[in-house]
Formats: C-alpha cells, structure tokens, sequence
C-alpha cells in the first residue's frame, strides 16, 4: 500500500475510491484541543454557520448533515473525511466548507477530497459552497445564501460571505 497522495495543503487526494459510507466514528487519530487563537476562531465560525444552517432548514428542503464522517477506502486504503455541513436534497447535494477567513485552500479540499466522497455516497449532482467571514478579494462567484444554488444549480466553487 503507497502512501495517500496530499497536496501542498495537506489534504488527501481521493484516488481510485473503492466505496465510501457514513460512519459515528471521529478522526482515525486522537485530535488535541487547538492551541492557537485563529484555529478556535475557526471552529467558532463552524458552529456559527451550523446553527444558521439549522435554523434555515426547513427552506432548503432537504436533509442537513453537519460534522458528519465519513469512511473510505481508496487505492492508497483506508481514511476518514468530515465535511462541515452538508444538505441532502432528492436531487442535489449542497457542500458546504467553511472558513474564517477566504482562501484557495478549500479548492483541493473540496474537489480532490469530499466532492468524490460525496458523489459516489449519493449518486448525485453536488454543488460547492466555501462559507467564510473575512473576504481577502473579490469573489468571481457569490452567493448571498445557499438556497440561490438550490435554486439554480451551477458548477464551480461559490462563495457565501455569511457574517452572521
């Protein structure tokens, strides 16, 4: 078994993904409380999101899944993933990273982690959302809520600028 491929962030690139499911189980190592300030922001803006998203629910007409794990195994073997949120609509997944603060990071993270995760756990069309707080730069593709891409899906990474 080779070693899982990460890109320059440090995420693992899904490659040759054999099956993936839901699972209660966490991390497959014990993770520490955060030391540093911006990481417990960070999960601060999490849960934030979390409980916007729950509040709204009932518009979205779907199922919503936040911190959910999932199980998987690829050609480099077995991993474990935790989108932030997620909702689960009859034909469509709406995924949801957030971040503090606007980066490109989430790109990879998205597509080359959960985006196959996701698609293959439902068979369905998924589209990407990247929650932050802090903008550094003009978005090429805003939204103001998730429901927009509900609405009307479109591919590609958009970003919802929710302060909250």
């Amino acid at each position: 078994m080779t070693r899982a491929p990460t890109g320059p962030e440090g995420y693992r690139r899904i490659e040759g993904l054999v099956w993936v499911q839901l699972t209660d189980d966490g991390p497959l190592i014990s993770r520490k409380a955060p030391r540093k300030a911006s990481v417990k922001r960070g999960r601060g803006y999490e849960r934030k999101v979390a409980r916007y998203l729950k509040r709204e629910k009932d518009k979205y007409e779907g199922e919503l899944f936040v911190g959910q794990w999932l199980l998987f195994k690829d050609k480099h073997g077995y991993g474990k993933a935790q989108p932030d949120a997620y909702i689960l609509r009859p034909d469509l997944v709406v995924l949801i990273e957030c971040k503090l603060t606007q980066t490109d990071d989430v790109v990879p993270q998205l597509l080359q982690l959960y985006l196959p995760l996701i698609r293959q756990l439902y068979s369905r069309k998924v589209v990407c959302i990247q929650a932050c707080h802090n903008l550094r730069y003009a978005p090429k593709k805003q939204i103001k809520d998730p429901m927009e891409l509900i609405e009307v899906p479109r591919p590609g990474i958009w970003t919802w600028h929710y302060i909250g």
